[in-house]
């Protein structure tokens, strides 16, 4: 489930509002490569500074590492990272493809929060709504 929501500007890269999106009681954070680095944020290190990061290498390390068992370790690894955060894009692509929000469609930043709250809240329906239906049929 999300626990937060956050429309910025276009000009305005995800990590920089990284500290808000944090409730406090985080012990771990996955996140894509666009977050290299957040960990060392000064508001992230004074706010959340005993979280455990785990965002994903850049593709380009991987390709630069040569073949043998410590790629294959990372590789697992990244694995691993990816599968957790593909749980919680499975909102997103509800919001795309089952609602339609591929774009922005309003002006203002207002009018898209309020937007992405009515969608994201509408996607945790569908998917409580699916869960329901499977524990039904067992």
């Amino acid at each position: 489930m999300v626990h937060t929501v956050l429309a910025t500007a276009a000009n305005e890269h995800d990590s920089a509002c990284t500290s808000q999106l944090l409730h406090g009681e985080e012990t771990v954070v996955y996140g894509d490569t666009g977050y290299t680095g957040v960990s060392e944020r000064p508001e992230i290190k004074n706010q959340h500074g005993r979280v455990e990061w785990k965002i994903a290498l850049r593709h380009s390390v991987l390709t630069r590492m040569k073949d043998g068992p410590d790629k294959d370790a990372v590789v697992q690894a990244e694995h691993e990272k990816a599968s957790v955060r593909a749980k919680v894009e499975r909102q997103f692509h509800i919001g795309g493809n089952l609602f339609g929000f591929r774009k922005v469609r309003y002006r203002g930043l207002a009018k898209n929060h309020s937007l992405l709250y009515m969608l994201f809240f509408s996607a945790n329906l569908v998917l409580y709504s699916r869960q329901a239906m499977v524990q039904q049929g067992s």
